[in-house]
Parts: C-alpha cells; sequence; structure tokens
C-alpha cells in the first residue's frame, strides 16, 4: 500500500508566510498519518501565481486550490472526514473562509494522469528541459527557504 503522497496547492503568491507553509506542511502529514496511513510522507508542492493572474467568472480570484491525492478506491467514509479536516486546518491557519478554498482528494491514478496531461500541453520537443527546469526550481527553493516551491511565472 502507498506511503508516500505528494500535495500540490496552487495559491496567490502573497496568501501565506513561510511559516504557514511550514505548519500546513506539517498539518498535511499528520492528516495523511491520521487518516490515510500512519507512516504517510508527504511532500508538499506549491506552485504560486500573482495577483491578476487567475479569474472565475471574469473576476480576478485568489482562491487556493489544493490535490491531495489519496489511495485507490478509498471509501467515502475515510476520503470526506480527511477532506473536511483538511479544509478546517487550512482555513485556520490561512485565514481563508471555508467557501474560498478549492481541495480535491483525487485516487493516485486520477492526479497522476492530471499531471501527465499538464505536461503533455508542452511541446514535446522542450518538455524534458522545461520540466528539468521545474524541478531545479523546486530543489532550489527547498534548499534556500525550505519549501518545495515555485511561480506558475517560470
Amino acid at each position: 500500500m502507498q506511503t508516500s503522497y505528494k500535495a500540490i496547492c496552487y495559491v496567490q503568491a502573497d496568501l501565506l508566510s513561510s511559516k504557514q507553509m511550514s505548519q500546513m506542511e506539517d498539518a498535511f502529514t499528520r492528516l495523511y498519518q491520521k487518516h490515510i496511513r500512519s507512516n504517510a510522507k508527504v511532500k508538499v508542492i506549491w506552485l504560486t501565481f500573482e495577483a491578476g493572474q487567475a479569474f472565475v467568472e471574469y473576476r480576478e480570484s485568489a482562491v487556493p486550490t489544493v490535490m491531495a491525492p489519496v489511495n485507490e478506491h478509498l471509501s467515502e467514509d475515510i476520503r470526506a472526514p480527511f477532506l473536511y479536516d483538511l479544509l478546517d486546518t487550512w482555513c485556520d491557519l490561512s485565514g481563508c473562509e471555508r467557501d474560498k478554498v478549492v481541495l480535491t482528494a483525487p485516487d493516485q491514478s486520477l492526479a497522476d494522469a492530471f499531471l501527465t496531461m499538464n505536461q503533455e500541453r508542452i511541446t514535446k520537443s522542450v518538455r524534458w528541459w522545461e520540466m528539468m527546469k521545474f524541478y531545479a526550481r523546486l530543489v532550489t527553493a527547498k534548499i534556500k527557504h525550505g519549501h518545495l516551491k515555485t511561480s506558475s511565472n517560470f
């Protein structure tokens, strides 16, 4: 059974301080261990966007979007409490209103397919190079700031 997870958080650049990100990362691990698997290890990847770059219904939006994949065919009896605890924690730590956060806990295979499709949007001739730059930025940010973080504007 899976024990390693990657949560992806797409947030406005100024939404969370480094301390809040650390608290959120600790919360992800705690919640995965509470609900999904007691020995879960979680990496959180932060993708940021600048104010004025996200829109909903033709209006500027700062709504964070979080994808926290779970084991295949996880029952709703486990998935729903995980999501509710994640929502409560996110709102407590970030100050976001409950209806201003998008959370999803898809099966890992669906999350993988989504990420693969996003990669396939990049022209094949430069995909490998662009992905290497992406991962290099994540690692550099981890070394410099303690978080796997990069901008959607790379």
